[in-house]
This record gives structure tokens, C-alpha cells and sequence, in this order.
């Protein structure tokens, strides 16, 4: 990944070449389905329906497609800008999952919602990210990772137990 997170042109590239993809994957769907239905067509009929009485089929009963996801009938806030405060990291963190449940369509990978989170760093929190963005680290693609090392670095409550466990270490 060469592109940096917020770069909207290389976002705007990378939907390109998806579209390309999904395209093309749709195309070859289409070419399969043709020559499977010709083939099909070309097959002798089964003896036992050749003599047997044409009977209607029975009405089927028309059916709407579940749609992908259940849209939303309020405009989310966008997660308020993180700037590295402890207090404030599980805010942070849960209005970022808000987002990724309530607009699964938008955050459909690890990927999405790794960097939407980064999007929203500043301050010492974007410090913290540069050297993760700069190097192309693993941890960009698996949102799970990338909350780890956040709540490692971040979250007070995991500092707290760290330092209780290492208080018990010393007795």
C-alpha cells in the first residue's frame, strides 16, 4: 500500500480499478451463464417427461431480495478527532464501531475500517500512526491489530491493569 490514507486521488484510483474488477468478474458471469443455458438446451429431453402430460407450473410468488444492509434513518456524526487522550480513547473506539455497524456497506473489510480510524488522528495520536503509515505496517490491514496496539497505548484501563499485574510481579 503506497498510498497514504487520506489521499483522495489514490482512493479514487483504487475504486477505479475495483469497478474494473467487478466488472469484468460480472462480464465472465454473464458469458458462463449463456453458454451454460446453450448447453442445456442442446441436451436430448429425459424419456421419462417426453410422453408425460404438460402440466402449468404453479405461480411463484414474487420475492424482493434482502437488501445488504439496513439503512440508517439519521446522518451519524462523524467520531470527534482523537488527539492521543486516554479519557477519551473508548469514545473514540465505540463511535468508530457505530460507524462500522450502522454503514457495513461503507467498511466492508479490515482494510476500510483500520483506515478510517487512522483518518481521524491528530496530535500525538497521529505521531504515534506516522511510523505505522510510513512503513506499511501489518497492522493497516487487520482492524483487530490495530485496536490492540491502540488499547496498549491508549486505553487507560488496560495501563491500569498493566501496572496492578506489574505491582503483583513485584510482591
Amino acid at each position: 500500500m503506497d498510498a497514504s490514507v487520506g489521499d483522495p486521488v489514490a482512493l479514487v484510483q483504487a475504486i477505479a480499478v475495483l469497478r474494473a474488477d467487478l466488472t469484468a468478474a460480472t462480464a465472465a458471469i454473464h458469458q458462463r451463464l449463456d453458454t451454460i443455458q446453450s448447453e442445456r438446451h442442446a441436451l436430448p429431453p429425459d424419456e421419462e417427461f417426453r410422453d408425460a402430460p404438460s402440466q402449468p407450473e404453479p405461480p411463484v410468488a414474487p420475492t424482493t431480495p434482502a437488501p445488504l444492509y439496513v439503512p440508517t434513518p439519521f446522518q451519524l456524526a462523524a467520531p470527534e478527532k482523537f488527539h492521543g487522550d486516554p479519557r477519551k480513547f473508548r469514545t473514540f473506539l465505540n463511535q468508530c464501531k457505530l460507524h462500522f455497524l450502522c454503514r457495513p456497506q461503507a467498511f466492508p473489510d479490515s482494510t476500510s475500517k483500520a483506515a478510517f480510524t487512522l483518518s481521524h488522528f491528530m496530535g500525538i495520536a497521529a505521531t504515534w500512526a506516522n511510523p505505522l503509515l510510513e512503513n506499511d505496517s501489518p497492522v493497516l490491514y487487520e482492524f483487530d491489530r490495530l485496536v490492540a496496539e491502540m488499547t496498549r497505548v491508549f486505553d487507560t484501563r488496560h495501563k491500569a491493569q498493566t501496572h496492578d499485574l506489574e505491582l503483583l510481579d513485584l510482591i
